[in-house]
């Protein structure tokens, strides 16, 4: 075995199976193709997000500047210029120890005046080199090694004291990986008396949906046999209704954490302000749309990512495979909605209040309380529901550079 006919035989028979759109897979197929082709080719045109890798291919993963530099870039174009600016370092990454910061303005990129590169192809050709060389406005040279760069779930955590009793926490992504040092900063809050939180998740790309039930009994007034997610599939596949304790119990292989002990350290919090950008998806929506029915949710920023729908993993079979390595694909297979059937979020969630962390530039560090987002947060808990939108310059639009992303977990197989 192991030719591609084998291998794209394998992948028909998942898709027509836990494939969401199954009904709109092609009936004249080339099975000769090769695996990547022929698993876009089944695609409906409507789907963004499922995907296929192969272990050990590096040429099917996702690379980013991200993953693989432990930054990320932002540019602000404005009527004279374009600024290109760090929007994350990773923590404790090369580009960290190095002293790169978030708002550090660039002007260079392995020596390309970014002034008249395309971004876009300047980016890419930077994935594929073993260095990237960043310019800053000031001059100064760094050189970044390319590695694989495991974020931390947990960034930074602060209390705020105006208005007093707020308390601010940065998740990059939800894994379990964070569960204890989200945990002690939960303590550190609940200690300090923290009534209202801001919850930042404005690059978060979701992860795992386990670890969004973890967040959700810790910060909402939940209780264990509450309906967190209703998943909606094809006709072969089951409809699922998961409670919190039911989510919480497909956390990852070395945890087991209940959903009593969580309760017992939650955060007794009045109203959750979820900050959010186009890079927040995927399990990070799940939460905001999930917490609603139990707990006020102020929605701060700008329309999430769009991804309404939960995908699986599934893996070919060594009978399938030869001798070749393993072949995964992640087939989007359940809309997902929260205990009132709320869904439907395609071209994303739109915030309440809205703003633009670029407004300020510089960019200020997370947590900061002159970062445009934080401020509307905070300002939000004490001015009228009947506040307007916040003005936005004019001529003044953001393009992301690179986004990280993160598919969600295998559900149910």
């Amino acid at each position: 075995m192991g030719s591609n006919e084998a291998l794209n035989h394998w992948q028909y028979a998942q898709m027509e199976r836990y494939y969401y759109w199954a009904h709109k897979l092609p009936k004249t197929i080339d099975y000769g193709r090769s695996p990547d082709d022929f698993f876009h080719m089944l695609l409906a045109p409507e789907d963004r997000f499922s995907s296929i890798l192969q272990s050990r291919n590096e040429r099917t993963f996702g690379k980013t500047l991200t993953n693989t530099f432990g930054i990320d870039l932002l540019t602000v174009d404005q009527e004279d210029q374009s600024l290109h600016i760090l929007s994350q370092v990773v923590p404790f990454s090369n580009g960290a120890l190095a002293g790169l910061a978030r708002g550090d303005s660039i002007v260079q990129i392995n020596g390309i005046d970014l002034r008249f590169a395309d971004m876009k192809q300047t980016v890419n050709e930077a994935l594929s080199n073993n260095t990237l060389r960043l310019t800053l406005k000031n001059g100064k040279d760094v050189e970044l090694p390319s590695s694989y760069i495991a974020q931390p779930v947990l960034y930074a955590q602060a209390i705020l004291n105006d208005p007093a009793n707020s308390g601010y926490l940065y998740l990059s992504h939800f894994d379990f990986a964070g569960a204890y040092d989200l945990l002690y900063a939960v303590k550190t809050l609940k200690d300090a008396k923290v009534s209202q939180l801001i919850l930042d998740l404005r690059y978060n790309p979701g992860g795992q949906v386990s670890f969004a039930a973890f967040c959700a009994l810790l910060f909402a007034p939940v209780s264990a046999d509450d309906i967190f997610v209703r998943y909606r599939g094809n006709d072969r596949m089951a409809n699922i209704d998961d409670t919190f304790a039911d989510a919480l119990a497909r956390q990852a292989d070395g945890y087991s954490f209940t959903a009593s002990e969580l309760i017992a350290a939650r955060l007794p919090l009045q109203r959750i302000a979820i900050l959010t950008t186009p890079h927040t998806a995927s399990a990070a929506e799940l939460l905001i749309n999930s917490l609603r029915p139990y707990v006020e949710v102020v929605h701060v920023g700008e329309a999430t990512m769009g991804k309404d729908m939960a995908s699986v993993t599934l893996t070919s079979p060594p009978e399938v495979n030869g001798e070749n390595a393993s072949w995964h694909i992640l087939p989007l297979v359940y809309k997902i909605y929260n205990r009132e059937l709320q869904g439907d979020y395609e071209k994303g969630i739109s915030p309440q209040r809205f703003a633009k962390e670029y407004q300020t530039l510089p960019l200020y560090p997370f947590g900061d309380m002159r970062d445009p987002l934080v401020k509307e947060a905070l300002t939000s808990a004490t001015r009228s529901s009947s506040k307007q939108p916040l003005a936005i310059p004019k001529r003044t639009v953001l393009r992301f550079e690179s986004r990280p992303y993160e598919h969600m977990p295998m559900l149910r197989n």
